[in-house]
């Protein structure tokens, strides 16, 4: 079956439901104090504001040796062996080989995401990209164990990529206890596939994240659960505009 960019971003909506109490504190979450460093399956990385970012995987037989992302430094050249954003030159957070990258808090308290800056990352350095190169899937956890998703499609611009800035909308009234991002990798035909060949790959920055007023248990345990609604969606087409 196919889909539009617009008939996926419209499904995502569906799922969204009344939006939560307002939240107390604001938090931009952009990578500034943290030392260049690797994200590996099952490490947790301090981000500031009380939140962590948490390596993860769709993929049973992961080890802990496995790169799934990282914080990367954009003035360092350190992306030389990929095709990163050109467009940043301070830190910011990328999701490597098809990872999952999960935003937490230490006080297993319920935030929401505003807004963020959003790239592709390409697989290839000097490689051409379509004009859809990816899509950027946030998967929101509540304590109750249930989901909803919000999809942003990153444009490619031939040999360019670079960050834009997004608004997360509905999905930003939600009140999530953890929040899993992870990347659809689209090549030039509009068919766009995620875990199947480590080319699902992003890069975040700004991340407008916000604090509600009480917290929620950490009982949801529903990631590893939730992923298989990612699985299900391994390969789909999403034709280019025109």
């Amino acid at each position: 079956m196919n889909f539009s960019v617009k008939q996926i971003l419209r499904a995502s909506a569906l799922v969204l439901s009344v939006a939560a109490a307002a939240p107390l504190h604001a938090e931009i979450i952009n990578f500034e104090s943290l030392a260049p460093q690797a994200l590996h399956y099952g490490q947790a990385i301090g981000v500031g504001g009380g939140y962590t970012v948490r390596g993860d995987t769709a993929f049973s037989d992961s080890l802990p040796t496995d790169l799934v992302g990282g914080i990367l430094d954009g003035k360092s050249g350190g992306c030389s062996w990929l095709h990163c954003p050109s467009n940043n030159s301070g830190n910011y957070l990328a999701g490597l080989n098809d990872g999952v990258v999960v935003f937490e808090r230490q006080d297993q308290a319920a935030f929401s995401i505003a807004s963020l800056s959003a790239s592709f990352v390409g697989p290839l350095a000097g490689a051409i990209y379509p004009e859809l190169a990816g899509i950027l899937r946030m998967q929101g956890f509540r304590a109750d164990n249930s989901w909803a998703v919000f999809d942003i499609a990153l444009p490619g611009f031939g040999k360019e990529l670079s960050f834009q800035d997004y608004s997360t909308g509905l999905f930003g009234g939600q009140q999530f206890v953890a929040l899993a991002m992870f990347a659809f990798a689209c090549d030039a035909e509009g068919y766009c596939h995620a875990f199947d060949s480590n080319e699902g790959q992003f890069a975040v920055d700004n991340v407008d994240l916000q604090v509600a007023a009480l917290p929620e248990p950490a009982s949801w345990m529903v990631l590893g659960a939730g992923l298989l609604g990612l699985a299900a969606c391994r390969r789909r087409r999403f034709p280019n505009a025109a």
